[in-house]
């Protein structure tokens, strides 16, 4: 599974307080992107080694990653 973020971050943040809610609203006003080959802007960093743990080993608490970073780190 894909991360969230690519090499696109946002800043300048600002600032507004919403007038019904006083809720406070946070965002930024620039992207910033370096130059990167090969990767794609809108898709997250794809990992090296893929784990994919079925709904029974979430169930029982079974880390998978952990069995396969051990298991990579051993060899």
């Amino acid at each position: 599974m894909e991360t969230g973020g690519t090499y696109v971050c946002t800043d300048g943040s600002e600032d507004i307080l919403l007038n019904n809610t006083r809720l406070r609203l946070h965002y930024s006003t620039l992207a910033y992107k370096v130059a990167v080959n090969d990767m794609s802007d809108i898709e997250g960093v794809k990992p090296d080694v893929a784990i994919s743990p079925s709904v029974d080993m979430l169930l029982n608490h079974k880390d998978l990653t952990m069995e396969k970073a051990i298991n990579i780190l051993g060899k």
